[in-house]
C-alpha cells in the first residue's frame, strides 16, 4: 500500500497546479482514512462522557462539526505550506 501512496501523492514535485483529479480523490481518501484512524479515538476519548448523552442528532451534528473543523483547518495548513515553498 505504501507504494501506492507513492504514486498517488509522490514527495517531490507535485502542488495545486499540477495534481489530476484522480491523484485529488485518491488523496481526499488516504487523508479522510487516517483522519477516522488517528483523529477520531482523541476527539472520542476527550469527549466521550459529554457526546454519550447526546440525542443521535446532536452527536451526529457535533461529529460533523469535528470533522469539518479538521477538515478545514487541513487544508487551510496545507495550502499555507504550498504558498511557503512556491516563495
Amino acid at each position: 500500500m505504501e507504494e501506492d501512496n507513492k504514486e498517488i501523492c509522490p514527495s517531490e514535485g507535485i502542488n495545486h497546479n499540477n495534481i489530476n483529479e484522480e491523484q485529488l480523490f485518491a488523496l481526499s481518501m488516504l487523508t479522510a482514512d487516517s483522519l477516522a484512524k488517528e483523529v477520531f479515538p482523541k476527539i472520542w476519548n476527550d469527549t466521550k462522557s459529554q457526546l454519550k448523552g447526546l440525542s443521535k442528532k446532536e452527536l451526529a451534528e457535533e461529529m460533523f462539526h469535528a470533522g469539518a473543523s479538521n477538515m478545514l483547518y487541513g487544508y487551510i495548513k496545507l495550502m499555507n505550506e504550498l504558498n511557503k515553498k512556491e516563495k
